[in-house]
């Protein structure tokens, strides 16, 4: 169902946020995490080689430490960062090097590491044909392997009771849902559906790049004519998910998947601030620019257009907006003026609530 409602110019002035700091990337970004320890974690490519962690002070993105990593973006759940390895997951906390998990073959260069409300990690690798999903314990136990019929295809969701949901892609494409304590697989069908965020009501997907729901256990509640693509959605605190398509962004109400606004804007992966707005980097009035933009009852720029190409969802912290920068001159880009993240969406990114991919 669709419901478009008429726009309306709010009276509040967005905020103006000011550029007060950058730093050079040797290679693509691929990742952002607030650390444990108070440092902005960057995952990027060095150069034609992939990948390299990189640990940066906020307020000046001085560089603190770095080390090697495999694809994927970092993960961040109590005192510890998890990243992929080229065979595995590390976990570490600040320069310290707390353990390495390694699993047949190499992991999946199109997923990252997910951890459960009860603090297992979950990771995937592939070996020829043949894929496994791990979970470990925060100390660096194996707990189980499980192996399914192929590769897992984008990033491995995790609900509140830690029930994850996967795609597999191998001599068809299946969606999983498995138990994350145990690993045991709870139901597989064939379908292309890719899941990009678990609630309390069910799992909504990208199905065909429009939004659907499931519910929990593969049934379909709603589908929707909302675009999404790989930037996935992001959810306001009243139950209302902002869906973001390669020529558009959408709001729908998820407990029925109507469509009551839609915008012609090229957006990146959103972020909901704790000022009940959405957080974006969309394209800019001038050609080949993009702006920082502040999206509540109409997108709304904040910043002075630069230039690049930006595919991840600014991160919120400490006052500050930080967007990494892809396309010819990688960089982080820091400004100030912005709200932290909301604490009251139950699906504040593309991820998740802060940096695990799961709610809390």
């Amino acid at each position: 169902m669709r419901i478009l409602l008429p726009i309306l110019l709010a009276g509040c002035a967005a905020p103006e946020v000011v550029l007060y700091t950058f730093a050079p990337l040797p290679g693509s970004p691929r990742g952002i995490a607030s650390g444990p320890d108070g440092n902005l974690l960057v995952q990027h490519e060095e150069g034609a080689a992939c990948c390299r962690v990189t640990a940066f002070v906020p307020s000046a993105s001085t560089e603190v430490f770095g080390r090697s990593a495999g694809p994927g973006r970092p993960m961040v759940s109590d005192d510890r960062a998890y990243t992929l390895s080229a065979t595995g997951v590390v976990a570490s906390r600040g320069q310290e090097e707390l353990w390495t998990a390694d699993g047949e073959g190499e992991v999946v260069a199109s997923g990252s590491a997910a951890v459960t409300p009860t603090g297992t990690v979950i990771f995937a690798t592939v070996d020829g044909s043949s894929g496994q999903v791990h979970g470990y314990t925060r100390l660096g136990q194996r707990l189980w392997t499980t192996e399914v019929s192929g590769s897992v295809v984008g990033a491995i969701r995790s609900g509140a009771d830690s029930t994850l949901y996967l795609s597999v892609q191998g001599s068809q494409t299946l969606l999983l849902s498995m138990a994350g304590e145990s690993g045991a697989v709870l139901w597989s069908e064939a379908s292309s559906d890719r899941p990009l965020a678990v609630l309390d009501e069910g799992v909504l997907v990208d199905r065909d790049g429009r939004l659907a729901m499931l519910a929990p256990s593969g049934l379909t509640i709603w589908e929707s004519d909302a675009a999404v693509g790989q930037a996935g959605i992001a959810l306001t605190h009243d139950g209302v998910a902002w869906a973001v398509g390669p020529q558009s962004i959408t709001r729908v109400e998820v407990a029925t998947g109507t469509v009551f606004q839609e915008l012609g804007r090229v957006c990146s992966p959103m972020t909901y601030g704790a000022d009940n707005a959405m957080w974006a980097v969309c394209d800019a009035s001038v050609e080949d620019q993009v702006e920082l933009t502040r999206i509540g009852a109409l997108p709304t720029a904040v910043s002075e257009p630069f230039g690049g190409e930006v595919s991840l969802a600014p991160l919120l912290l400490n006052g500050s907006a930080f967007v990494l920068v892809g396309g010819d001159s990688p960089r982080l880009l820091g400004f100030s003026g912005a709200p932290p993240q909301s604490t009251s969406s139950p699906w504040s990114t593309a991820f998740g609530v802060a940096n695990t991919g799961r709610p809390d």
